[in-house]
């Protein structure tokens, strides 16, 4: 099996060459949530929290931009962002 094509030379190169797409689809991911979450009704989104109006506009704003920003260090600290999010919601 040929492994480069599943593990590119050069991540960054390849980050940057797909990042507008995965924003893109990150925002519009975000968007259709927001959707799912009208259709289910006010007492649905009361249930979620006031965690979920804040994740949402922190995710709209991440990918806004991720799609735009071509510097090394908001990517950066795109992903220490996603990595703190993730552990408080699934962490111990």
């Amino acid at each position: 099996m040929n492994m480069p094509f599943y593990f590119p030379d050069n991540f960054r190169e390849y980050y940057f060459s797909i990042r507008k797409w995965f924003f893109i689809v990150l925002l519009l991911v975000t968007i259709i949530d927001i959707t799912d979450t009208i259709v289910k009704g006010s007492t649905h989104y009361a249930s979620l929290g006031i965690e979920y109006p804040i994740f949402i506009a922190s995710c709209s704003i991440v990918a806004i931009v991720g799609i735009f920003s071509k510097k090394e260090l908001h990517h950066a600290v795109i992903a220490l962002f996603f990595l703190r999010v993730q552990y408080m919601l699934y962490g111990n």
